[in-house]
This record gives structure tokens, C-alpha cells and sequence, in this order.
């Protein structure tokens, strides 16, 4: 697997970019890499491009990622990941991800989409409503967490 990512903190985004054969260890390792980033910060949504990237995942790996994703998921963080794919196996693998994290790592939503602009919109858009609450609670007289 090769890989590069971008992290925008005005815009609280991160960009990956992922092409060749993927395996859940070498998503991890990227994940925590760029978890580690001093650049990064919990609350940031992600968009990865996952159309160059191909594999052929059993359950335990989709089982070894969402382990991760709820160990890494923080209550206090809403955020959006959003995955660019293309037909092929991970997409089916994606959506088996999806469907096993969302009862555990409520904090982190999870969406595929076949266009990176799609993605970005979703993603972009909970960053919209986060500031449209907290304005909402200022001006009701509330000051946000």
C-alpha cells in the first residue's frame, strides 16, 4: 500500500490518498500516523480516496479496524470520515465496517460516496452545523463546551 495524506487545520479536514493492495494493519499504521501528527486534532473529518486501492478483506480484518476505530473514537469529538470508492471488494468490505462501528463508535460517522466533491460536501457540512449550534446556544444565551 502507498499513501499520502494532507491535513488543512483551518479547515479541520484531512485528505488521504491510498493505492495499491490495502490490509486493515497497513490502515491502522497510516491512521495512527497521521493521528500523531502534531498537525492533527481529534475533532477533524477525513475524506480518504480509496479508488486506486484494491483488497480482498475477510471478517476478522474489517473486525481488527473497527476494534481500532472504537479505541481511537472520543465522545466529545462529533466527526465525519467519508471513503471515495470505486466497484471492486472494499467497497462491500467498507460497508460491512460501517455497519458493525456505528452501534460503537457513535462519535465517528462513517459515509462512501463514488465522488471525492460528494465526500468533501458531507464532510464539510458537519463542520456547518457545529457552528450553526454553537451560535444558536451563544445567542440563546448558552456558552458552547
Amino acid at each position: 500500500m502507498d499513501s499520502k495524506y494532507f491535513i488543512n487545520t483551518n479547515e479541520a479536514l484531512v485528505r488521504v490518498q491510498v493505492w495499491g493492495e490495502l490490509r486493515a494493519h497497513d490502515l491502522i499504521k497510516l491512521m495512527g500516523r497521521i493521528g500523531s501528527d502534531p498537525r492533527h486534532r481529534p475533532d477533524m473529518g477525513a475524506v480518504v480516496d480509496l479508488r486506486e486501492a484494491h483488497g480482498h478483506w475477510d471478517y476478522s480484518e474489517i473486525q481488527r479496524l473497527r476494534d481500532y476505530v472504537v479505541r481511537i473514537a472520543n465522545p466529545l469529538w462529533r466527526r465525519r470520515w467519508a471513503a471515495v470508492v470505486g466497484p471492486g471488494n472494499l467497497v462491500a468490505a467498507a460497508h460491512v465496517l460501517i455497519v458493525i462501528s456505528e452501534p460503537v463508535a457513535g462519535s465517528i460517522q462513517m459515509q462512501l460516496f463514488e465522488d471525492a466533491q460528494s465526500a468533501l460536501r458531507w464532510v464539510q457540512g458537519s463542520r456547518v452545523e457545529r457552528h450553526a449550534v454553537a451560535n444558536g446556544a451563544r445567542e440563546a444565551g448558552f456558552s458552547p463546551c
